[in-house]
């Protein structure tokens, strides 16, 4: 389940607003007031961050509940190294987490880059000493790679748009046994889009194909396309 907004509180609003619309690239899309339950009021400003959700920032104020002195730092305020508790927002790919940093060092932040071997991260903290984090997981970039490797692999070319087709007895159950070249790291194979060395077997007997792309899954087949 996604989340619908995060929320932080800040006692330096315009700081605030001005480092996650400059700094972070988000933008500011909602604002609300309203009484608070223990008196004062207080604002409620919401950043889009994408995919539908959102940062939400409070900005309290006259509330006799909260000290007028207080920690705005999640972690700090917990005794807590303030890299523990933070925000994290996902990038697309390195290109998009190279673009994030840069513009974060245009505004004056220093940030941190750390490759954690499955996904690979900056990190800097806001005017509020919360520790926020942008995240490019190497899964994702992985399947991104993968997805063109394989697409450039099985292109189709004009002079192979007519494909021979092996015809093979009505019944009887075939099993298709496929292999994939292992540069290709498609991960789960599915003989439907697998690149096949070509082995069909019938109740044991064994029929070799040739190169070719297998078309149909494994299961009772009357034709199947090379």
């Amino acid at each position: 389940m996604a989340f619908h907004h995060v929320a932080i509180t800040t006692r330096d609003p315009e700081a605030t607003h001005a480092f996650y619309t400059e700094a972070m690239g988000f933008e500011l899309v909602r604002v609300e007031a309203a009484p608070a339950a223990e008196g004062g009021w207080a604002r409620h400003l919401f950043y889009d961050t994408g995919n539908g959700e959102c940062l939400a920032v409070w900005d309290l104020h006259d509330n006799p509940a909260v000290p007028t002195e207080f920690d705005t730092s999640i972690s700090r305020g917990l005794g807590l190294p303030t890299w523990t508790n933070h925000l994290a927002f996902a990038v697309e790919d390195l290109g998009g987490l190279a673009d994030a940093r840069e513009r974060l060092r245009e505004h004056g932040h220093d940030v941190l880059q750390i490759d954690h071997g499955w996904c690979t991260s900056i990190y800097v903290d806001d005017p509020n000493g919360i520790a926020v984090e942008f995240c490019c997981g190497i899964v994702k970039q992985q399947r991104r790679n993968q997805v063109g490797a394989v697409a450039k692999h099985f292109q189709l070319r004009k002079h192979h748009r007519n494909r021979q087709k092996l015809l093979l007895p009505a019944g009887g159950d075939f099993e298709c046994r496929t292999s994939v070249d292992p540069d290709l790291h498609v991960g789960p194979m599915r003989a439907d889009v697998a690149h096949t060395t070509g082995a069909v077997t019938r109740k044991g007997a064994s029929e070799r194909l040739g190169k070719g792309r297998l078309l149909v899954p494994a299961r009772r087949v009357a034709q199947i396309g090379c």
